[in-house]
């Protein structure tokens, strides 16, 4: 017993100690291992983003990728732990970007932290009259004004205006820039300011846009002058010399200038939306007369289709604003409330403020740069002693509007202040209505319920006026009340005169105007050269046309419902030409001249009929 023992002990210990041993190894085998860092990929989320945006991540080594849509994420793995920037490399064109959240030190909470916001550049107008091939730069955009005298600007910003070295003091960006902006207090520099871009017009008639030629920028280079000082017109003298002896305008016809300037940019349609279906049209025909169309049924005695006509009286300068009405079937709705007013002031800028006694309403241009029919056109019937303005709301969307309109369906009673608003499809030339929403005017309109529109058409004209053309009652030609761009060609688009901006004239031409009276009128050729051309009105619609020293040609010739004489003659060898004189705004009998010809000339001409003696 002892002896087992002994060997039980015996054994018993070694075993002890070689289990203590073992236990040992197992220990250090335990010891935790470093871990590899997790990897990472780094991305954002992306806002306002209309176009392609290059952007660079630095973590070590550098990525970079161009994105679009609404987030990123670049394609290689970085490990948690580093140190990571993202830039921008690239802005998308017509966009400024900006990135917040985007270094630091890699993990998983700011991985995908990073947000990238983008602005769309904006476009402003400098008026005069709209000023083309000015410099200007703001905080991110900088170039020439084109040649509607549109700029770039982000909102927020600022923009200075310059001709070579002569700067113009710095002002908010907005939609819309006069020398009136440049006031601040001081009527020196708003004058200097006026009197420098109409003198340097290129053609010397800012009428029709101010164009200041790339010689006349450089002319101002190297100079020192103070836009703002009272001795700015002897300082500016030298410079005007070396450009053809030119003379600075007088303050009193510079003022005079952009006063019809800023009248002519509130001629037109206006939007005040109350919300969905419930637009509010307000249209300046002239100088002195508006009216007014609602799309909707208020809760008073308002109802969809009415309108509203008066007139007004503005100071550009004050912004004070007079009314007087003279007819509405809208009763307590548009300006007038039982034969009166609370309307006080009118501000023009990028959108139109009217303040009223206690609170104010803010109206946006209805207009499209991109679209030359948008907007407002109008159609005079004088059987009816009706005037009647379409205003095209955008590519799908009209409204329409009378003084006196006289249909209506059935037995029912014309209404005569009146409209309707619809939709529409044109494709350059078919037209047609393809619903409606207010028709208060019953078949007076484009809209009749009982007859159909197929076999319209509706030509845009290049000299400011559309040709629609009924299936059932013929033509109608109606003027543009807005501004808007003509592109000069001498016979056709090969053979470009530079574009020039505006107004037609708010009274066309009348019998009375030209029956038995002869006009000549200059043109500018590709070669540089000038062209006459010499009509005479006779009796009957029958006259005689001639250019330069060639032999006369019988004409034909009528005035349309927009104001502008149209001839058609033919000539000795056969050709057939329809010429145009639209009227437009500006020097007395001032016109654009359309020629077309059956051998596909496609001229268009500014000019000015000027009386002759009959030959």
């Amino acid at each position: 017993m002892q002896i087992s023992l002994l060997l039980r002990g015996g054994l018993l210990l070694p075993l002890a100690l070689g289990l203590a041993a073992c236990g040992g190894s197992d220990k250090d085998e335990d010891t935790e291992q470093p871990t590899e860092p997790a990897q990472l990929k780094i991305g954002g989320s992306i806002s306002g983003l209309n176009g392609t945006l290059g952007l660079t991540l630095t973590a070590g080594s550098t990525q970079t990728q161009n994105v679009t849509g609404s987030s990123f994420q670049f394609a290689n793995t970085v490990a948690e732990g580093t140190g990571f920037s993202i830039s921008i490399s690239s802005q998308p064109e017509g966009q400024v970007c900006s990135i917040t959240g985007a270094s630091g030190t890699l993990s998983s909470a700011n991985a995908n932290a990073a947000q990238v916001s983008c602005a769309s550049a904006q476009a402003g107008l400098f008026l005069d009259s709209p000023v083309a091939g000015i410099g200007y730069r703001t905080e991110t955009q900088s170039g020439v004004t084109d040649a509607m005298g549109r700029y770039q600007y982000l909102p927020g910003e600022t923009v200075v205006f310059f001709i070579g070295d002569l700067t113009f003091p710095a002002v908010e960006a907005t939609g819309l820039v006069t020398p009136n902006n440049f006031a601040d207090g001081d009527d020196t520099t708003v004058s200097n300011i006026a009197r420098i871009l109409q003198t340097l017009d290129e053609d010397e008639d800012p009428s029709n846009g101010i164009t200041l030629s790339q010689a006349t920028t450089e002319a101002f280079n190297g100079t020192a002058l103070d836009i703002g000082s009272t001795g700015f017109a002897d300082a500016v003298a030298s410079v005007l010399t070396t450009l053809d002896n030119r003379t600075l305008v007088s303050d009193a016809d510079a003022k005079a200038h952009v006063e019809t300037s800023l009248r002519q940019q509130l001629r037109g349609s206006w939007l005040y939306k109350e919300g969905e279906g419930m637009r509010n049209i307000l249209t300046f025909i002239d100088d002195s007369h508006y009216l007014i169309l609602h799309e909707h049924t208020d809760d008073g005695d308002q109802l969809a289709g009415s309108a509203e006509l008066g007139g007004y009286e503005w100071d550009p300068e004050t912004g004070a604003l007079s009314l007087t009405l003279f007819d509405e079937s809208d009763n307590s709705g548009g300006f007038f409330d039982g034969g009166s007013h609370e309307a006080k002031t009118m501000t023009l800028g990028e959108s139109l403020t009217i303040q009223f006694s206690e609170d104010s309403i803010m109206l946006s241009r209805i207009d499209d740069g991109s679209n030359p029919l948008i907007g407002s056109w109008t159609v005079w019937e004088e059987s009816d002693d009706n005037l009647t303005v379409v205003v095209f709301l955008s590519g799908t969307e009209y409204a329409l509007v009378h003084t006196n309109n006289q249909e209506s369906y059935g037995e029912s009673t014309p209404q005569a202040l009146s409209g309707e608003f619809g939709q529409y499809q044109w494709d350059g030339s078919s037209f047609s209505v393809t619903g409606i929403t207010v028709d208060a005017d019953g078949p007076g309109g484009l809209y009749d319920k009982d007859s159909s529109t197929s076999g319209d058409t509706l030509m845009l004209k290049p000299f400011g006026e559309i040709w629609f053309q009924d299936a059932e009652d013929g033509r109608y030609s109606l003027p543009k009340l807005e501004r808007f761009a003509a592109m000069l060609q001498d016979y056709d688009s090969n053979h470009p005169l530079g574009q020039v901006s505006l107004v037609r004239s708010s009274e066309g031409f009348s019998d009375a105007d030209v029956l038995a009276r002869q006009f000549s009128m200059d043109f500018k050729l590709f070669d540089g050269d000038t062209g006459t051309f010499h009509v005479a009105f006779g009796a009957d619609g029958m006259g005689t046309i001639w250019e330069g020293e060639e032999p006369s040609l019988a004409m034909s010739w009528h005035i349309n419902s927009a104001g502008s004489i149209e001839i058609n003659y033919t000539d000795t060898s056969a050709t057939t030409f329809v010429m145009v004189l639209a009227p437009i705004a500006g020097k007395p009998n001032a016109v654009l001249i359309s020629l077309t010809s059956s051998e596909d000339e496609d001229s268009l001409w500014q000019s000015q009929m000027m009386a002759e003696s009959a030959n």
